[in-house]
């Protein structure tokens, strides 16, 4: 008999700045105002978390992260391993830190087998570890597949709002908190923690199989475009970027992006009107779209 499997979740996430300030004055023995101000974001999986306790699982965080550095300060400390959990730390600007704390996938134990001798009562303050009821799945892979999740979330909110950075000194502290808390909240919670365990979702979006046919075509229309424009074609779930846009690598962000807000497929009854246009000679095929369609093979290789 099997043991079901309970995915992994997450439990809170939070954005922090250590080099912020009270907006208004505060007393300099009020150390929790001073700790609240570094807090931007916070968002858990249980519904009330009392402001003691956020400033706890922030205060672990960066104690930690400060004192990797006293070691090694070229290599900041990322990543956290206990029993049942992994905490993670990304620093993704300076000064300002991504920290998720992620339980593990685990499974129940099996009841123990029933003993004749009886069992000696638990004493008070001594109550059985709700962790020991479980085994939690150990996978090496799961902190660079999360760090990689993280990273794409950050590189998204930077190109739909800009940089933490920038939003920061142009618009001020609590516009920052605003933009943060639309996005991440939704992101946070949809954020499929396994997802990442698909090598091939770390290689970015796949180039279409006619890619070496269809580059000297898009390098043709690109030399007659001004220096600072950069094209890509993209076929949903495949990109045929020009050697100009691979040049100026962009990250694999956005080119996802630029794909997911492409509108889905027109019906077969359009595609099989337009195919009858296109037969009577209405619609004349450009040398684009001929090898486009004389190619189905699946590449491997991705932008």
């Amino acid at each position: 008999m099997t043991r079901d499997r309970i995915p992994p979740n997450l439990l809170y996430f939070t954005i922090y700045n250590p080099t912020l300030h009270p907006s208004e004055p505060v007393d300099k023995d009020n150390e929790d105002a001073e700790e609240q101000a570094h807090i931007l974001f916070y968002t858990a999986k249980e519904r009330a978390v009392s402001r003691d306790r956020i400033l706890r699982q922030v205060g672990l965080a960066k104690a930690l992260v400060n004192f990797a550095e006293m070691f090694n300060p070229n290599d900041p400390c990322n990543n956290i391993h206990s029993q049942s959990r992994r905490m993670i730390m990304i620093s993704p600007e300076p000064n300002f830190w991504i920290h998720a704390a992620v339980e593990l996938a685990r499974y129940p134990r099996p009841p123990p087998p029933k003993s004749k001798v009886k069992a000696k009562p638990i004493e008070k303050g001594k109550e059985k570890d709700p962790g020991s009821q479980f085994d939690y799945e150990d996978n090496p892979a799961l902190d660079d597949a999360l760090k990689a999740d993280i990273m794409r979330g950050y590189h998204l909110f930077k190109l739909r709002h800009g940089s933490f950075t920038s939003i920061l000194s142009r618009l001020g502290q609590a516009a920052l908190e605003l933009q943060m808390e639309r996005f991440f909240t939704v992101w946070a919670w949809s954020w499929n923690l396994e997802n990442g365990h698909d090598f091939s979702d770390q290689l970015g979006v796949p180039l279409h199989p006619a890619y070496p046919s269809l580059k000297p075509v898009m390098d043709t229309f690109t030399s007659s475009l001004p220096d600072n424009v950069h094209p890509i074609i993209l076929s949903p779930p495949y990109a045929i970027p020009s050697t100009r846009f691979i040049s100026e690598r962009y990250p694999s962000s956005l080119t996802r992006h630029l794909t997911s807000v492409i509108p889905p497929e027109p019906s077969q009854e359009s595609d099989l009107l337009a195919s009858v246009e296109t037969i009577k000679g209405k619609i004349p095929l450009t040398h684009l779209q001929r090898v486009l369609m004389q190619t189905k093979t699946p590449s491997w290789e991705c932008l």
